[in-house]
């Protein structure tokens, strides 16, 4: 059935990654506060954090708590709503999202399966990490140099020096932690120039972080 006139454009917007959110929050604060858009978000989790900051709480060098983002409370701050689930269909013809049944640990229904109506779509649902299928892991191993890699170690690094100076000694840093970074291509940060690559890879050995290129991990 054709829409009424009156009834504003609808905006759904699949993923509350860093591109999907600041989409929404940008047309929320520009017409949704307005009723010219009815902007809708969804996402499976129910917070967001930036991906760039995941190697810092794995480092144990920031408390997610102060860093994540609640989107209930972002939709209301800034005009648009937001719907918790994972898209599991497209129905075209009738300009619909079709959501999929949440199901909890115990596999108790959290959110039965539903379809959200849409006049225009933005699919911003990123990517997933890719982990090549490692079954396992070393002493503290990194696999993969790309930037988060690199920065993991040295945030590393630093943690276990910072944890001595507070009085946890214990542990001698130069013997009793081992980093190591395993990479398949010929060299770290093989995304960026060759000139920062080899810089980078001075400084991590300064730092007695073990660099293995040209290994790719099986196991």
């Amino acid at each position: 059935m054709p829409r009424a006139h009156t009834a504003p454009h609808r905006i759904v917007i699949v993923g509350g990654g860093a591109g999907g959110l600041e989409r929404a929050t940008r047309l929320g604060d520009r017409y949704g506060k307005r009723k010219r858009l009815e902007i809708t978000l969804i996402d499976r989790a129910r917070t967001h954090l930036w991906k760039p900051l995941y190697h810092r709480i794995a480092a144990g060098s920031m408390d997610i708590n102060d860093h994540e983002l609640d989107y209930l409370a972002q939709a209301r701050w800034h005009h648009f709503r937001y719907q918790q689930g994972r898209m599991c269909g497209l129905d075209r013809a009738n300009r619909r999202v079709l959501l999929a049944t949440e199901i909890d640990a115990d596999g108790a229904e959290v959110l039965p399966a539903r379809s959200l109506p849409y006049d225009t779509l933005v699919v911003a649902v990123g990517s997933q990490t890719n982990d090549f299928g490692t079954p396992g892991a070393l002493h503290i191993a990194i696999i993969g140099a790309g930037a988060t890699g690199v920065e993991l170690s040295a945030e590393l690094h630093k943690v276990v020096r910072e944890l001595v100076s507070y009085g946890l000694d214990r542990i001698d840093p130069e013997r009793d932690i081992r980093v190591t970074i395993v990479e398949a291509a010929p060299r770290i940060l093989p995304a960026l120039p060759e000139r920062l690559s080899a810089a980078t890879l001075r400084l991590l050995q300064k730092l007695n972080v073990d660099v293995l290129v040209n290994e790719r991990v099986t196991e």
